[in-house]
């Protein structure tokens, strides 16, 4: 039995991707680039970009339609850390 836990990850290069960490594991890089574990629903965790530039940017890349999982994760975290679109 895996003592991983299952996340998805959104925006930057490894978008649209889903990772595996241990618990207690709150970031995950990618050749420099940088995610922070964030909430991201009611009882929902992905990884999100780390820097407040890279957060945005990967935002404008998405339709920002309704029912779209990562823009709707991505402009939350953009919410709750107070930044401009």
């Amino acid at each position: 039995m895996s003592d991983l836990i299952t996340f998805n990850i959104y925006g930057g290069p490894d978008a649209g991707k889903i990772t595996q960490v241990a618990p207690g594991v709150t970031t995950h890089s990618v050749g420099g680039f940088d995610y922070t574990l964030a909430q991201t629903g009611a009882d929902r965790w992905s990884f999100l970009p780390s820097r407040d530039a890279d957060l945005v940017a990967a935002y404008q890349r998405t339709d920002g339609e309704p029912g779209n999982a990562e823009a709707a994760a991505l402009v939350a975290e953009i919410e709750r850390r107070g930044l401009d679109i």
